[in-house]
């Protein structure tokens, strides 16, 4: 206001047409001093308020006399002068386009130094040879204290939120926990049965065999048969993770054969082979459980579960 004012548009829209009527003026004034929000009329001129309402008063905590003759940049924080005058040049314009015109939040400086939030509009009314400068101020410090605790509230279901899928997520892990628990104790129970049978069904059965007369070829394979499943048995069963379970059954009857000390001509007797087929069995068997060309006796190695490189080849 302390600024020149540009020229106002001469149209229905910017200047709504008064009656210079005594009555009008006091229909005005009712409706001005009456209004809710505060109300201030300045000269368009010199920015100098001319008179406000009941609820400026009570807004800005001054009296009316104090009031009238202020510069409008004093109804607002003086570090908010520059933002101030930029509000004001915001509505001018919105006024002189004969827009609609749009509240804009700012803050209003009470007599006791405390700040108001403030939702700002301003127009210029026409008084027939006088322009004053009309601003309404309404104070928005409630809608500010609900959307702080809107926020607030939010926050507070945001957080609870987070903590229910985290109370879910450990519910969830918890019974995946029990889950791999209870299928770690089938595959237990499962491996006690597979012992149980092995045990008390077939060695007992292959025992009975072991007691006839049988070939010698026959009975060696017995004997092969029955410590295989006593090992199976062994309640560690170490050598099921062995490279022995990727030997292809032939390789495996063979590593039986050397662990249980047969000799190469023992093994060409029994499963009447030749020498050369023999000693490629021997080959490939080595090759498979990655010992080539190591100085590791083949023998000790399969009894004794895969020890340290030790002994002659």
């Amino acid at each position: 206001m302390a600024m020149p004012l540009p020229p106002v548009r001469q149209n229905a829209a910017t200047n709504p047409p008064t009656a210079p009527t005594e009555k009008s003026d006091q229909s005005f004034k009712v409706l001005f001093d009456c209004a809710p929000d505060a109300m201030f009329l300045a000269s368009s001129e010199t920015g100098v308020i001319e008179d406000a309402n009941h609820a400026a008063t009570r807004l800005i905590l001054r009296p009316l006399d104090e009031l009238v003759g202020m510069h409008f940049t004093g109804l607002h924080p003086p570090e908010m002068v520059a933002k101030t005058r930029q509000h004001f040049e915001t509505h001018l314009k919105q006024a002189m386009d004969a827009g609609e015109l749009q509240p804009i939040e700012h803050y209003a400086l009470r007599a006791d130094g405390t700040v108001v939030p403030v939702e700002v509009m301003a127009t210029i009314l026409d008084f027939g040879q006088q322009k004053r400068l009309l601003g309404i101020f309404r104070d928005i410090s409630k809608r500010r204290q609900l959307e702080g605790e809107l926020r607030d509230a939010e926050r507070r279901q945001l957080s609870r939120e987070i903590e229910f899928q985290r109370t879910e997520l450990e519910k969830t892990n918890t019974t995946l926990a029990m889950m791999l628990d209870h299928a770690r104790k089938v595959e237990t129970d499962i491996k006690e049965r597979v012992v149980a049978n092995i045990r008390h069904v077939l060695l007992p059965v292959i025992e009975v065999l072991q007691q006839q007369k049988l070939p010698p070829e026959a009975a060696t394979l017995v004997t092969l048969l029955v410590n295989s499943l006593r090992e199976l048995a062994h309640p560690l069963a170490s050598h099921l993770d062995s490279p022995l379970l990727g030997l292809t059954p032939r390789e495996m009857q063979f590593a039986l054969l050397i662990r249980e000390g047969k000799t190469t001509k023992d093994i060409m007797d029994i499963l009447s082979l030749s020498f050369q087929t023999v000693q490629s069995h021997r080959n490939n068997l080595r090759k498979k459980l990655g010992i080539r060309n190591k100085k590791i006796n083949l023998q000790t190695y399969l009894k004794s579960g895969f020890p340290p490189e030790s002994g002659a080849s």
